[in-house]
């Protein structure tokens, strides 16, 4: 860790490309990842250890002929391809934030939603309804009884202005019903791993045809992790 360290702060110094050591296990590629999303580098390199600091012996990190860099994987997200982002990753598009009060039409569909708040300045993936996985954070250490966490869980996420029920387009929210869970998730903070956009967002006639596209979307969501699983095996 206390090179990774000393290599982040020299990225930080110089602005410039990062350099990471040549290496065939996954410390170069976690490394990466966790500076791209820190948005210390953009674009990431690798070379002999013993000449990195002196600049020489770099190379481009590449992947299908593409250089990885968080403007590429921004684009990506920001188009709402989030298979292609999470290859580049190396794990899945992630955002976390607490739960908050929303305007709760989910409850009165039957398909009760978290209303996550971002925080400013984190990208959110292009518009549209993604399958998910959700994890509950444990509550703070000083919350006595502390909650642990829970999770993963299927969800069915809709990132966007919910044009069906929000004429004026106000508000970009990201909003999870996650699939068998049943509790109060007020004041809690999720973990969301977004992997596939479903659909884009749309205006539906009604709340009824948008009730029957959330619960085709909640098989689907099923349906996509089911069959991850099985080519896991």
């Amino acid at each position: 860790m206390a090179y990774i360290d000393s290599i982040k702060e020299k990225a930080r110094k110089d602005k410039k490309t990062i350099v990471l050591p040549e290496s065939n296990d996954k410390r170069t590629l976690i490394a990466a990842s966790h500076i791209l999303e820190e948005g210390i580098a953009d674009i990431i390199m690798v070379g002999d250890e013993e000449k990195i600091m002196d600049g020489a012996g770099w190379l481009e990190i590449e992947l299908d002929g593409v250089t990885v860099s968080s403007t590429h994987i921004r684009g990506l997200v920001e188009r709402g391809e989030l298979e292609e982002a999470g290859r580049f990753l190396g794990h899945p598009f992630v955002l976390s934030g607490p739960v908050v009060h929303g305007s709760e039409l989910g409850r009165t569909l039957g398909t009760p939603t978290a209303n996550l708040l971002i925080p400013q300045g984190v990208i959110a993936p292009g518009f549209g309804v993604y399958a998910a996985k959700v994890r509950v954070l444990p509550d703070d250490p000083g919350r006595q009884p502390s909650r642990p966490e829970e999770g993963p869980y299927l969800a069915v996420t809709n990132v966007g202005v919910r044009p069906t029920v929000n004429p004026a387009l106000s508000g970009v929210t990201v909003e999870p019903w996650i699939l068998d869970f049943a509790g109060d998730l007020y004041g809690r903070t999720l973990r969301l791993e977004l992997y596939r956009r479903l659909r884009l967002e749309r205006r539906f006639s009604g709340v009824d045809e948008l009730r029957s596209a959330i619960l085709e979307n909640a098989a689907q969501t099923r349906a996509y992790f089911a069959a991850k699983e099985r080519a896991s095996c």
